[in-house]
């Protein structure tokens, strides 16, 4: 029954799932070229002291790479499950709901960490080919940290108010997604989180079970 949840995913997301991917993919290529461009204009030492003493980042460009790939996993994986009622039709199945659920949560964003494990071995080439030493290009993918928790947020944000029956929790899932994702992406030079990337990766949890309680709301009648 697991096989065949999961192929249901498969199903769905077969044409779509390379999105964030290519998302992500753009991203780095953007950050590439910016970087070389700023290299090409100020030189050297200017841009070294850009990336030391003022933390310049020129691969901003990653954190909506993560959100909008989050975002989109999350429309393609529940927007059919919601059409014509099928969702409330998945808890008339034989099958466990609590597991279907499950499997969905794991597909997308098992999908989300493998962008993001994807897009930071891009990032550490793309240092590596500027000449960057470990010392600040550790900084510099610690950065990456919390916009990849952001990702994960924007699917199950975005899940949640799509599989949710009633409009008013819809806009408090979107509302409260995007204060989620607006901390996790507001902080400012390398690293921002360094100290507490653990608490608030802790404090995103609780958006796993809630995209559960907002489907299991469909089975209640809502």
């Amino acid at each position: 029954m697991i096989k065949a949840l999961f192929f249901k995913e498969w199903i769905k997301l077969r044409y779509f799932w390379c999105i964030p991917f290519i998302l992500a993919g753009a991203a780095l290529t953007d950050y590439h070229l910016t970087f070389k461009g700023v290299l090409s204009m100020h030189g050297a030492v200017d841009t070294w002291n850009g990336l030391i003493f003022k933390e310049s980042i020129y691969f901003g460009s990653l954190q909506w790479a993560f959100i909008f790939g989050g975002i989109w996993l999350a429309s393609v994986q529940m927007a059919p499950e919601c059409v014509g009622k099928r969702l409330r039709l998945l808890f008339h199945l034989p099958v466990n709901a609590i597991q279907a659920l499950a499997v969905q949560a794991f597909t997308g964003l098992g999908l989300m960490v493998l962008v993001f494990c994807a897009a930071s071995v891009g990032f550490a080439l793309i240092n590596r080919y500027h000449g960057l030493p470990p010392e600040l290009s550790t900084p510099m993918f610690k950065t990456l940290l919390p916009w990849g928790l952001a990702g994960l947020t924007s699917w199950c944000a975005t899940a949640a108010a799509i599989a949710d029956p009633s409009f008013k929790r819809k806009i408090c899932y979107a509302l409260a997604g995007f204060a989620y994702i607006s901390l996790l992406t507001g902080g400012r030079g390398f690293a921002p989180m360094n100290n507490s990337i653990w608490l608030y990766a802790a404090a995103c949890l609780p958006w796993i079970p809630a995209v559960g309680a907002a489907a299991l709301r469909v089975k209640e009648g809502e």
